[in-house]
This record gives C-alpha cells, structure tokens and sequence, in this order.
C-alpha cells in the first residue's frame, strides 16, 4: 500500500551515501531519494539534464550521470514535488479519509508505517494542524505542511495525500495556507457562537435570532425558516428535522435503529483538545522560539 516497486538501482548503489531505501524512487530516468546522515536529499540525473536546475546544492559526476546532495530546504522540497507529483497534497473527494496530525513534524514516517500495516483504502490527511497550534509551537502552515511531505518522502508514499488547515479564522490565516498548498480548509466560526443560548429560555431566544447581523449574513429570519422548519434532511442515515425551539432527529428506515449521530458541515466541526509538546522537525532547521505554553489545543 503506497509503496511502489524500487527502480532507482542506480542511486542506491552509490558508495558512501546512505539512502533511506523507501525514499529512492524514479521518474523518467532521474532518481531521487533521501539521505539518512543530513538529512539531505540526493537527486541522479542524466549529464546536462535540466532537471537539476530545480534544485540547489552540489554536484558531482558520476559516470555519465550528475549527482545532486543538497539541503530539505523549501525549494528542493517545491523541486521534488515538480518531479514526483504525489508529493503535492491532493483533494480526497469522497474517500473515507483519517487525519494524522502531524503536530511536532517528526511523526508522518510513523504514520505512514502505521497507514500500510492497517492496509485498506483509507485516505491520509499527513499534514494537519490548526492555526492555533501553529502559533504555540512556532511552525508556519508552510513548515507543517513541509515537514509532512518530507516524512512522506522519507517512507515512500506515492498514494497521495490531503493536507488540512485547521480551524482558519481570518483571511490571513486563509491566504498563507492556500499559498502553502493545502487542500482542505476548516473554518472555525466559534468566535460567533453565543454561548448562552443553550441555557437562554424560550422568549429570549426570539429576541437573539432577530439580533443578528441579517445584512452582512445576506439573509433574513424568514427566509431562513422557510428553508429549514417543516423539512426532513437525510444526514448520515438519519432523518433531521428542526422546530422552532430545536432539532429533532431519528434514524431512518435504512439504518439499524440509533447508531451515533454525526452531523457535520462544510464550514465547521467540533474538535476536542489534545496535548502537544514541542520539538525540532529533522527535516528542515527551526529558528529560535518563544516558550510554549504545556498544551495546545
């Protein structure tokens, strides 16, 4: 499961480099792998191959072949992904899909490792990680979602995989991660929920609907139960359904009776908190950092 048979022979065979054979792959003549001691990536090409003009480091000669050693730096990584496209996370569409969540940029060979033994179809999210842990452990979307690929590199995944930006709250954060090269988004609108409507009573909760921005929403109260009350909507082999107070659901015909519910959207999702500590990705170099907090979540 991901791991495509080992044609770079060549590469492999070179004395004095210790190639992570997983990692050695080929495309149309040009081998590439990952040196354990660095680490650095090493890349053979034909003489006078323009291939190479992708990457930066030295280079040497080697039969009628140049060799390549340079850093896992951004740009030989952005080079690699040129050469081998299923380094560039992709959408996943339908697939059942699990995220990683490669938190210290150490974990995805594992998570590779562990993907192969489970075997299966299931679709890997490597690279997921919400801004806010971003923040408190001193990683940008780019690094996070570079540290995943060199993992996946590392271990030879050529399945494919998504990346997601996790709980996105301003244009900003949108912008870099799009940039980056994520493929998936989840945008966290909790700044905008209130709180107290759970336990706010029945005539206070009129008086909030009617309080919303209904002008920047684009919207108005009336539309918006016209669209929702007095319909049923299949969700994850339920039946849900909305009165004016609440949500009502239950299980349809075609689902034994009461399985959990799951009711999810495209633009937020419930996500519990996780204990994270902080460390230094082998693949690229971390500049100095503020402290961390004990947990992200």
């Amino acid at each position: 499961m991901g791991l495509t048979r080992n044609t770079a022979t060549r590469l492999l065979a070179l004395n004095g480099l210790d190639v992570l054979p997983n990692s050695a792959a080929t495309v149309e003549g040009t081998e590439a792998g990952l040196v354990g001691s660095g680490p650095r990536v090493a890349v053979l090409a034909p003489a006078r191959s323009r291939v190479l003009s992708g990457f930066e480091g030295e280079t040497s000669a080697t039969g009628d072949h140049t060799l390549l050693l340079g850093p896992t730096s951004a740009a030989n990584l952005e080079a690699l992904r040129d050469l081998m496209p299923w380094l560039r996370p992709r959408l996943l569409g339908t697939r059942t899909s699990a995220g990683f969540g490669d938190r210290l940029g150490l974990a995805t060979p594992g998570h590779v490792g562990a993907l192969r033994a489970a075997g299966g179809d299931l679709a890997p999210i490597f690279a997921q990680q919400s801004i806010r842990e971003m923040e408190r452990t001193g990683r940008s979307p780019q690094e996070v979602l570079d540290d995943a690929t060199w993992g996946a590199f590392a271990e030879g995944w050529q399945e494919g995989f998504g990346a997601d930006a996790d709980h996105l709250k301003t244009d900003e954060d949108v912008d870099a991660c799009v940039a980056a090269g994520y493929s998936f988004f989840t945008f966290d609108p909790g700044e905008y929920v209130d709180d107290g409507a759970e336990a706010a009573g029945a005539s206070a909760l009129p008086a909030a609907l009617d309080d919303l921005p209904w002008q920047d929403l684009e919207d108005l109260p009336a539309d918006l139960k016209r669209r929702y009350l007095d319909h049923e909507f299949e969700a994850d082999g339920h039946e849900v359904g909305f009165d004016e107070l609440s949500p009502r659901w239950r299980p349809s015909s075609t689902v034994p009776p009461w399985p959990t519910l799951r009711v999810s959207t495209a633009t937020s999702r419930l996500r519990w908190g996780r204990g994270t500590s902080r460390s230094r990705s082998p693949w690229t170099r971390q500049r100095a950092r503020r402290p961390m907090p004990n947990t992200c979540t």
